[in-house]
């Protein structure tokens, strides 16, 4: 899979948890297109540019390798430099978009056929 895409892929799920609550369904293997190494991977990342905050990583906590994400204490949220990402960015805010009227219960698989089409 296209690394741009699982990018984006978390960052419509940040987006969906935003405005429907949290849920792991949303940043799952299916959904996201990487494993759970990988997936954590690129979320720290978008973290680290300040796309995205609210973000707990056990290596900042107690020098565990890797930047695996304590996911069940987190609170991801889009941050106003992550929306700038979005808006100059044509093919993400158009995933991003087109996921903001879907309901809670059909967001993850939303996510996916959205960022598909990408």
């Amino acid at each position: 899979m296209d690394d741009f895409k699982i990018l984006v892929k978390i960052l419509a799920a940040v987006i969906a948890c935003e405005e429907h609550g949290f849920s792991m369904d949303y940043f799952s293997e299916k959904v996201i297109g990487a494993d759970e190494a990988k997936r954590d991977r690129f979320t720290y990342k978008l973290y680290k540019e300040g796309l995205i905050d609210g973000i707990v990583v056990l290596d900042e906590l107690n020098g565990v390798y890797g930047h695996p994400i304590a996911w069940r204490v987190s609170h991801p949220e889009i941050t106003i430099k992550g929306m700038e990402f979005l808006r100059e960015n044509k093919s993400a805010r158009s995933a991003i978009d087109n996921i903001k009227n879907i309901a809670a219960g059909a967001a993850s698989a939303a996510i996916q056929a959205i960022i598909a089409g990408l």
